[in-house]
């Protein structure tokens, strides 16, 4: 068996160890960043990968490259239908954005990767228009610096500016600073 087609068994909770049937080929890479959407959806970033997960059926659903040269340091969503979600994948100096549907299992990738000027440490999704169809986040930096990226699908509108540099270390996650 070639390394990469080795067998990875990966669990966010080891006191009750891996749930049965989540068994799948990928190379070996650590899980960087997990986020669980309702209580059935796990995302996990697993260097440029977003494995997703169906907890209610034990198994992967899909498996895609959405940040290439980087390794995924985390997820930040945002609800904007009942179904549908839209998820910000991060890590290193990069970024993307999908919108992901509960209906059918599936995600479109809304924003192609983007890259930053400094490293990526959180993300907050702090405004969603669902009439002009924008969507703004804001970033924490390496660099003690905020970013805000705006996104509007219809103007074809992708604008990522500098929006605060501090003088001291910002030791907080960014949703805590808003």
């Amino acid at each position: 068996m070639h390394f990469s087609e080795r067998p990875v068994r990966v669990w966010a909770n080891a006191f009750y160890g891996p749930p049965r049937g989540i068994t799948f080929k990928m190379y070996s890479s650590p899980i960087t960043a997990v986020k669980n959407l309702d209580d059935f959806i796990c995302f996990a970033g697993s260097g440029p990968v977003v494995l997703i997960y169906d907890l209610r059926e034990h198994k992967c659903i899909a498996k895609e490259i959405l940040l290439r040269s980087s390794v995924i340091h985390g997820f930040e969503t945002r609800q904007i239908s009942p179904h549908d979600w839209y998820v910000v994948i991060f890590g290193q100096r990069a970024f993307t954005i999908i919108k992901w549907s509960n209906l059918n299992s599936t995600f479109e990738i809304v924003v192609e990767q983007i890259s930053s000027p400094s490293w990526l440490l959180s993300a907050y999704v702090w405004q969603f228009n669902h009439i002009e169809q924008t969507i703004t986040v804001l970033f924490g930096t390496a660099l003690n610096q905020i970013y805000q990226f705006v996104f509007n699908k219809e103007k074809n509108l992708k604008d990522l500016t500098l929006l605060k540099s501090f003088d001291y270390t910002t030791l907080y996650p960014i949703n805590y600073l808003f």
